[in-house]
């Protein structure tokens, strides 16, 4: 025997597939136990939403009971004041993007905005502080640009509509005032209009303009006959830092209330989680409290509406194809490495070319034993392995011919048959198959008997089963056979 046995990976492959019967009761193992994962995990979601269900049919809340039951007074207390905070959080948070979403001037886009500026001049300079504040009293009344908002359809956004419009004595140049003089400056109020296009722009100056005139009588009136003047009115397209930076604070400040949600859970011991999370599930679906909804699981700000809904309760899936699909794969897989490993780590002989590449010795023939190598698709797999198994009686008829041929040659007119095996070697070779030589069969323990007792040298066969005879067991048997000077023809390989 050679020091290393050869490993063909053509036998291997082979003998791999041959398996297909088990690899085939793997894979459908797998398929329905990973289906059975499946439909557990189903049942459970089912259970899951049944809960809910209830929960939701007894008004949404949840009993505190079972999560407050082993829970010292500290930990309740915590769980309560996080929770305050929580809520705080939440009303802010909701004030924030309720703003966010209506508000016209955090939807402008500040690189691209239409800016009008009407500039009024006020008779009397000591008033002009006064005349500016009631100015912004007036202008900041929604109810001023009720037009407004129904001709551009902002009913949503008519809380927000008076940001559009700006009042004060902003110091700028002389250029920006006009061709006004420069002695008239300190007297200056400026009304700054925004808007995304600039028929909105000339639309919410025609009511500044119209509500400073039905208002003019009343300052003049107030203020020691203060008169209020236009001296000039300009709409161009620019871009205002101002909206940029407030647009960007109030997007900080929804980042850093979500983050503080998130945070809140940090540091609570498990049952106190509990006891708040229990409290905010309880909130979140509760139709009397105006406030956004939050997953309790980690705190993350939703899109959700905080609404109750009516909770589906799903079917259980008895079939998951998904998992049908990876059970059969993993099947296969674990199937394909199992028996490689297993063909790899085997010490007995696997197929009849391990005979010549491992030990050296001629094989005269394969014969076909097992019966369930007789089915069409073992041969056919044999068949694309180039290893097409002979028919019993054809393939008898070779190993006849070759081994009265390779007797003959070598002057031998007697052939032992060796089989250590539990086959029965005469149901298959029958003596008078061969024409022109004796054989006979015989055990290594008779064998020994006859070497001992006869002076005739001998000639031996080996017979050996793939699959179940082990490399030692041919390996003793050649040393045996060279200590006893008996001639090796060849072998034999029972499939």
């Amino acid at each position: 025997m050679k020091n290393e046995i050869v490993v063909n990976i053509k036998d291997m492959l082979l003998s791999i597939l041959l398996k297909w019967r088990q690899i085939l009761i793997c894979m459908v193992i797998f398929m329905v136990v990973l289906d059975g994962a499946a439909v557990y995990k189903s049942y459970g979601e089912v259970q899951i939403a049944k809960e809910k269900q209830k929960v939701a049919s007894k008004g949404g809340k949840i009993s505190y009971d079972d999560v407050t039951a082993e829970l010292s007074e500290s930990e309740i207390k915590e769980a309560e004041y996080r929770f305050k905070a929580y809520k705080d959080y939440l009303n802010k948070y909701k004030k924030l993007t309720d703003y966010s979403e209506k508000s016209l001037l955090m939807n402008l886009d500040p690189n691209h905005l239409y800016k009008g500026i009407i500039t009024y001049v006020v008779s009397d300079k000591e008033h002009k502080d006064d005349v500016e504040s009631y100015l912004k009293a007036k202008l900041s009344n929604n109810s001023v640009y009720k037009e407004f908002v129904n001709d551009n359809n902002y009913d949503s956004s008519k809380s927000y509509v008076s940001e559009l419009v700006q009042v004060g004595s902003i110091k700028s140049t002389e250029k920006d005032l006009g061709q006004l003089k420069s002695d008239n400056a300190n007297n200056t109020i400026q009304i700054f209009v925004l808007a995304n296009t600039k028929d909105q722009v000339e639309a919410l100056e025609n009511i500044v303009e119209k509500k400073v005139s039905d208002v003019s009588k009343n300052i003049k009136e107030n203020y020691a006959n203060t008169v209020v003047t236009k001296v000039g009115d300009t709409v161009s397209l620019a871009s205002d830092e101002t909206v940029l930076k407030k647009q960007t604070n109030v997007s900080d400040e929804i980042d850093t209330i979500n983050n503080s949600i998130a945070n809140n859970l940090n540091n609570m011991d498990e049952g106190a989680k509990n006891y708040y999370k229990a409290m905010v599930e309880n909130l979140s679906v509760d139709e009397n409290d105006n406030i956004i909804y939050v997953d309790s699981t980690d705190g993350a700000v939703s899109n959700k509406s905080n609404k109750k809904v009516e909770i589906e309760i799903p079917s259980v899936q008895f079939v998951n194809k998904k998992y049908i699909v990876l059970g059969a794969a993993l099947g296969l897989f674990i199937a394909l490495i199992v028996y490689a490993l297993k063909y790899l780590l085997s010490r007995k002989l696997k197929a009849s070319e391990e005979l010549k590449d491992s030990f050296g010795m001629t094989v005269i023939g394969n014969i076909m034993v097992n019966p369930k190598r007789n089915s069409k698709i073992d041969n056919k797999i044999m068949e694309i392995f180039g290893k097409k198994m002979l028919p019993m009686e054809k393939a008898l008829k070779n190993i006849n011919k070759k081994c009265v041929a390779l007797a003959k040659k070598q002057d031998i007119d007697s052939v032992i048959f060796i089989n250590n095996e539990d086959v029965d070697l005469t149901s298959y070779i029958q003596k008078d198959m061969f024409e022109g030589i004796k054989i006979n069969f015989m055990t290594d323990e008779e064998l020994i008997d006859e070497a001992a007792t006869s002076s005739k040298s001998q000639t031996v066969i080996m017979t050996v089963i793939a699959g179940s005879t082990s490399y030692k067991d041919i390996d003793d048997s050649m040393e045996l056979y060279e200590k006893l000077d008996i001639k090796l023809l060849g072998g034999i390989v029972l499939e």
